[in-house]
């Protein structure tokens, strides 16, 4: 016989709990099951669109090297540190210019999870390897593509790149190997910082610039705020200004502006806002990076350095001072010793007794150029390979300036220290910034450039050779054009080989 005996309340009220619970449990199961898949597929996309992006920035690698350069290393190697430098370029066509006015040194240790970075001054003093004279190290790059691009319009085997020219420069300098290269241009840094949101920064002194040849408009008032894409790029880019020359941002200042928007984009990235961003950022950098780091080499360092914050990033200063007499920044010689020494240690080399280093960047040093020569050691932590002997000078040609022109100097440093702490309000210049003709020697007039960042063909960069500053070459030995400007591969000027005068 059935149990007919009606239920109680307390019987109704333990089967209402007990499918209550068991609704809360399917509820909160399904909110798992949910979360897993969605993970689950974001992390598939991010693999699926970080493989993709690498398969982009990764191409063409081959051809930034000459047919004579050994093939990168492409093995991941977790407990030995990787150098890099970093370039940035204005590849906008109003510009045509193809100098390299962001140059980044950086060590990644993967192993300590740190990355030291030496920002160096593009108006730094260098002798080329294989060019006579003088010339500003944001013009070696420039250099080595305009002989790329000549070779390749006559149909020969290239020799020489601007990213060969430049490692081999850079390594005969600092007297660690340069490794790799990550290459982005202006547009692509607009891109990547609009994407993550603006980047938050503290805006030392007002910025007030325009230049209506390449549509660079600067409008930035002192105190910490957050900048989009095209203000960012303004903020590390500002050298001349519309209210004259004290007013004028020097390589020191514009160095500590660009390595802190690094810092600001690292701690942006790691962002729970930079994290939702990923995917974007992704096709932004995509589009407008160029590496010869491997695929195996870019995954391992991003799963390996996944948890960078900017505290990680050690800035060495180069200790450059600007020689108005010469128009060049010039680095003392016991700074260029630290320096060499705290990347060398970052690397784990020992530079060999018998390197002879290019020192056409130090204070009082006026040596003949000598290619790296340094011997591995032992231990995983080794010392730099040795390099073979210096190429000697090449025959080169030159382009007469065009009539009138004569080289701009550079107004932009005021003197021959870095200028010191600028005071707040947009009409008022740095603390230490004088009038012309107060203890401190002003470029003449005429040598104003008429507009752009510096950057420009406007500013600094015409169609006419850098100068040398001494050394002038034998009487039978043409100098070799040093531009920064690069001609297109497609015309290639005719060449009016002529003697270089003696300043």
């Amino acid at each position: 016989m059935p149990d007919l005996a009606p239920k109680t309340d307390c019987d109704v009220q333990t089967v209402i709990a007990a499918n209550k619970r068991k609704f809360y449990l399917r509820l909160i199961l399904t909110i798992i099951s949910l979360l897993v898949i969605s993970v689950l597929l974001w992390t598939s996309k991010l693999y699926w669109k970080t493989n993709q992006a690498i398969d982009v920035i990764t191409s063409g690698s081959k051809a930034e090297l000459p047919v004579t350069a050994p093939e990168p290393e492409v093995t991941y190697h977790a407990d030995k540190p990787i150098s890099i430098v970093l370039l940035g370029s204005d590849t906008r066509e109003e510009t045509g210019s193809l100098n390299t006015d962001v140059i980044i040194v950086a060590v990644v240790d993967p192993l300590t999870k740190k990355v030291t970075m030496l920002s160096i001054p593009r108006d730094t003093r260098v002798k080329i390897p294989g060019y006579s004279g003088y010339h500003k190290i944001n013009a070696v790059y420039a250099n080595g593509e305009v002989e790329r691009r000549k070779a390749e319009a006559k149909g020969q085997p290239v020799t020489e790149t601007g990213i060969s020219l430049v490692k081999e420069t850079f390594e005969g300098i600092l007297g660690i190997p340069i490794q790799h290269f990550v290459k982005v241009d202006f547009q692509g840094f607009e891109k990547v910082v609009d994407e993550l949101g603006g980047v938050k920064v503290n805006v030392e002194r007002s910025l007030q610039y325009d230049d209506p040849t390449d549509h660079t408009h600067i409008r930035l008032e002192p105190g910490e705020q957050v900048l989009n894409g095209e203000q960012a790029l303004g903020y590390v880019r500002h050298r001349h200004d519309n209210r004259g020359l004290k007013y004028y941002s020097n390589d020191f200042e514009r160095n500590q502006r660009q390595q802190e928007v690094i810092k600001s984009i690292v701690d942006k990235m790691m962002s729970v806002e930079g994290l939702a961003s990923i995917f974007d950022v992704i096709d932004a950098a995509s589009q407008h990076v160029r590496t010869d780091l491997s695929a195996e080499q870019i995954k391992g360092l991003v799963f390996d350095m996944k948890g960078l914050r900017s505290t990680d990033l050690y800035s060495i200063e180069s200790g450059a001072e600007w020689k108005p007499d010469i128009n060049y920044n010039l680095i003392p010689e016991e700074k260029m010793a630290a320096l060499r020494t705290a990347l060398q240690q970052a690397m784990g080399v020992t530079p060999d007794p018998s390197w002879k280093p290019n020192n056409s960047s130090v204070e009082g040093k006026d040596e003949p150029i000598k290619k790296p020569v340094s011997k591995p050691a032992a231990s995983t932590k080794g010392k730099t390979p040795k390099a073979p002997p210096a190429k000697p000078d090449k025959p080169a040609e030159t382009t007469p300036p065009e009539s009138g022109q004569r080289p701009p100097a550079d107004p932009n440093q005021q003197s021959g220290t870095e200028t010191g702490t600028p005071v707040t309000g947009q009409d008022q210049p740095p603390k230490d910034a004088t009038t012309p003709g107060q203890n401190e020697q002003q470029p003449p007039p005429a040598a104003l450039p008429a507009g752009g960042q510096g950057d420009s063909p406007t500013s600094e960069s015409t169609n006419q050779p850098e100068q040398s500053s001494s050394e002038p070459p034998a009487s039978d030995q043409k100098e070799k054009q040093s531009t920064d400007k690069a001609d297109s591969a497609e015309q290639v000027p005719a060449a009016d080989p002529k003697k270089e005068k003696e300043k």
